[in-house]
């Protein structure tokens, strides 16, 4: 049974689930990785960082979206009252998956629609919901990509503090200006909707929810090429391969322990939908109750070759590169397996329904 939404004090906790006390290290004696003996000075570095950069942010929206906060008299996560309630035919639909997993396409799709209406034109990264918004800590504030799932404090659920009316209306007035109110559904994207969906449906309880899952190896490899050296100049450290699969875990683990309270969650392998897009579509068609099919000409197939080769080759290559490898299969390979995924063949997958 989900807690209606309720004003708690200041002093309440968010409920979280167990972190595995292994999680945080990729293997003892590893010399390359700065994940466990830097992890408290990132989390503190990108706090700060995060916060600061929060207060800056309508300072560096584009015109439109400038003009678009103008529009309605308030910016972007200040407080707002009344007059900014989901009107009673529109319907909330949260996508959600890690970095590099797909959710971007298939948010931009499903936004194609002509009954859903996505965050548009809105200056931020992917158009992502969490950067327009002052309620909850964006990502970096928890260590960012390839570390956020890790912390505890970035799995929200209904029990937390921050899940109030007034919230619920601080966020529809960051995001409304960007969607087209006359749409049936509003679709939000944002990578840590993955572990927020029981928030997000406290906060929206007739929501929708749609998370996107990708094999570990894949994300990770992707996600690999946006590291820094050190530390990027937004105050993300370096994240290792072995790191970034336990990232994934830990978001998946999270997804699956909230997924019995979550009420309308569908639960979608980016395999599946870039192999049988029509498919795929047609049960979130039919998750949504869209009475027209979704155009998936846009999704043009699997990019993943590129990293089954990458992985392969790890078998043989550096000195690195094979302890990297060795490090994940020995850590990770039953968690993986368990989501229906193989680190020995890539293209296998049990879908996440039929695990």
């Amino acid at each position: 049974m989900l807690h209606p939404l309720r004003a708690e004090s200041a002093s309440s906790r968010p409920a979280d689930i167990a972190i595995d006390p292994t999680l945080g290290r990729s293997g003892p004696g590893f010399p390359w990785d700065l994940d466990h003996n830097r992890q408290d000075i990132s989390y503190m570095a990108t706090t700060v960082l995060g916060t600061f950069r929060a207060n800056r942010q309508i300072a560096h929206q584009t015109p439109t979206a400038a003009a678009r906060h103008d529009s309605i008299g308030f910016p972007s996560g200040s407080d707002a009252s009344g007059g900014h309630d989901v009107p009673e035919q529109a319907r909330l639909i949260f996508v959600g998956g890690l970095h590099r997993s797909g959710t971007t396409p298939l948010a931009r799709v499903l936004g194609g629609h002509p009954q859903v209406s996505g965050l548009t034109d809105t200056g931020v990264p992917e158009d992502e919901g969490q950067h327009l918004q002052g309620v909850y800590p964006k990502i970096r504030t928890h260590g960012g990509l390839g570390r956020f799932a890790t912390v505890p404090a970035a799995h929200l659920t209904e029990e937390s503090s921050l899940c109030t009316p007034e919230n619920k209306e601080r966020l529809l007035a960051s995001w409304r200006p960007y969607w087209d109110a006359s749409r049936r559904f509003w679709l939000e994207k944002s990578p840590p909707n993955l572990i927020m969906g029981r928030f997000l449906q406290g906060l929206f309880p007739d929501s929708f929810l749609i998370m996107v899952v990708r094999h570990p190896v894949a994300v990770a490899l992707a996600s690999h090429k946006w590291n820094p050296i050190l530390i990027s100049r937004k105050g993300r450290w370096r994240r290792t391969l072995p790191g970034l699969v336990e990232n994934w875990v830990a978001a998946h683990r999270i997804l699956e322990a909230d997924s019995p309270r979550l009420e309308r969650l569908l639960v979608v392998n980016y395999e599946h939908l870039s192999a049988q897009p029509e498919a795929e579509l047609e049960r979130i068609q039919h998750h949504l109750g869209l009475p027209t099919p979704i155009d998936g000409s846009a999704i043009t197939g699997d990019h993943s070759s590129g990293y089954e080769e990458a992985w392969a080759a790890m078998r043989t290559g550096t000195p690195l590169r094979r302890y990297s490898r060795h490090v994940i299969e020995r850590r990770f390979s039953a968690d993986v397996r368990h989501f229906g995924y193989d680190l020995a063949d890539l293209s296998e997958l049990v879908r996440w329904d039929d695990r």
